[in-house]
């Protein structure tokens, strides 16, 4: 099914909306500097004059995430060789847990409605807004819960696409990847070398 991307996902920087500078400010891509190549520059550092600098370069950036991904690919495996069950998340912690409750009382909804239309002799127009709103909110619900569980699975689904395929994708099928697994990627700017930090989802 054809896919619509928002602006951010049309940009042809690879990690486009995913660099932070450790000032708190966003990183956006650009041809910079007198090669014009391809880079991020801190949006604060050079609009206000937060800080000097404020740049790295998207090579440095892409040799940072790919051995991320290695080395978060070679954890996965070693856990799955030794028969190592993934850290259960903390009580009140699992992302699933309030909407399955919310589909249960959605259902349970459904059916008092059903109930107080036999009974009750509810007017066919009220009930049938009340049937259609629940049946929307159902649905909705049922996708955020298929799209966090897919989340929650990313690394064994993902990591060998992205390692394997990563200059067959497209730019935007790389960064949708990347974001089911990475939550941010930080850049300390300084010479000769920025420092790249990848900051994975909570598990």
């Amino acid at each position: 099914r054809r896919r619509v991307y928002r602006r951010s996902e049309r940009s042809t920087y690879a990690f486009s909306g995913m660099v932070w500078c450790t000032c708190g400010s966003k990183m956006h891509g650009g041809t910079h500097g007198q090669d014009r190549a391809q880079s991020y520059r801190c949006k604060d550092g050079k609009e206000k004059g937060t800080h000097d600098g404020g740049y790295v370069a998207e090579s440095l950036i892409d040799d940072a995430v790919r051995g991320w991904l290695r080395e978060h690919e070679a954890r996965v495996r070693a856990e799955i060789r030794a028969g190592i069950e993934r850290r259960p998340r903390r009580v009140g912690t699992d992302p699933t847990a309030d909407l399955k409750r919310q589909l249960a009382d959605i259902a349970n909804r459904q059916v008092i409605l059903a109930e107080q239309r036999l009974t009750m002799g509810m007017p066919q127009a009220a009930y049938e807004t009340l049937r259609d709103r629940y049946a929307a909110q159902a649905v909705a619900l049922e996708q955020e819960l298929r799209t966090t569980e897919v989340q929650q699975s990313a690394p064994l689904r993902v990591l060998p696409v992205l390692l394997e395929r990563w200059n067959d994708l497209t730019v935007e099928e790389r960064r949708e990847y990347l974001r089911s697994l990475i939550a941010r990627i930080e850049v300390t700017p300084g010479r000769p070398r920025a420092r790249v930090e990848i900051v994975p989802h909570e598990s």
